[in-house]
């Protein structure tokens, strides 16, 4: 079964909609602000998280443009989506990347280890 979203689309159904990924995203974009902004309740919190999750999704982060426009389809203050953001961590206001290091070798419960070839160093971006 192909995973839909809330508003019962797959994916497949989404890219056909609109040409360039820009374009694509655009679309979704005003989609989803219409959607969240037609609910009985779109200034719920519930659906004010929702609604960030699902820009998130699409643009893997929220820009300070996409906070303004969602505040405006959930028709509060911009201080009240900053403080949603806030409260929700997995809400991300820019594109993070983070690198880890970690150290492999044997001997790093005794300190350093005496040469580089005593430690093995993965690395994930």
């Amino acid at each position: 079964m192909k995973k839909q979203d809330k508003r019962g689309k797959t994916g497949a159904e989404r890219e056909m909609e609109a040409g360039t990924d820009q374009e694509r995203r655009e679309e979704e974009l005003k989609e989803i602000l219409s959607y969240y902004s037609s609910m009985t309740s779109p200034s719920s919190q519930e659906n004010i998280v929702s609604m960030m999750q699902e820009i998130q999704e699409l643009y893997g982060w929220i820009s300070a443009e996409h906070k303004e426009m969602a505040a405006e389809a959930a028709g509060v203050k911009l201080s009240v989506i900053d403080c949603i953001m806030k409260l929700y961590k997995s809400l991300k206001p820019a594109p993070y990347r983070h690198r880890m290091t970690f150290c492999t070798g044997k001997k790093l419960s005794q300190g350093r280890p005496k040469s580089p070839g005593h430690s093995k160093k993965r690395t994930w971006d």
